[in-house]
């Protein structure tokens, strides 16, 4: 691909990637939402049997997950690079297919801070692991200029 047909590809590609990134920070909006409804009508009772030590243990699992969703996307990066050799389309594919990955994987949290305030009654872990989620969405956000040069056949974001 000469560099014009490298700089269309990825600008199309981005434009898909911007909105894919969008509908995962708006489908975490969307569970915050749901809470506070369902708090707010009162269809939320807290649960009487639930260990105090659950909510900890959930938070954790929650952090670690969104801990490790870049290098889990790292790594689905790198073997995709590899197997791709020079293939812009292909390296463009795996970068595509690690952010979507990462995403989803920072998405967790805020769906556990779902479950927690259906089980707690309380907005909180909602709002709280939500907000981990969507910065560590924004921080991850696809880069054009990245997204160059992984195409033009360098690194890229691979860290």
């Amino acid at each position: 691909m000469n560099p014009h047909e490298i700089e269309a590809v990825v600008d199309q590609r981005l434009r898909v990637l911007n909105v894919i990134c969008a509908a995962l920070v708006f489908s975490v909006m969307v569970y915050v939402a749901i809470a506070w409804f369902l708090v707010q009508r009162g269809s939320v009772q807290p649960s009487e049997g639930l260990p105090q030590v659950f909510p900890v243990i959930l938070v954790l699992v929650a952090l670690s997950v969104v801990m490790a969703a870049p290098v889990v996307s790292t790594m689905i990066l790198k073997q995709g690079v590899a197997a791709a050799g020079e293939d812009a389309g292909r390296r463009l594919n795996s970068h595509q297919t690690s952010l979507i990955v990462g995403f989803a994987l920072r998405e967790v949290a805020a769906v556990m801070g779902l479950v927690l305030t259906l089980l707690s009654g309380r907005l909180i872990w909602v709002v709280a692991l939500a907000a981990v989620a969507v910065a560590a969405m924004l921080l991850a956000w696809p880069k054009r200029e990245k997204m160059l040069e992984l195409a033009r056949g360098g690194p890229g974001s691979i860290g």
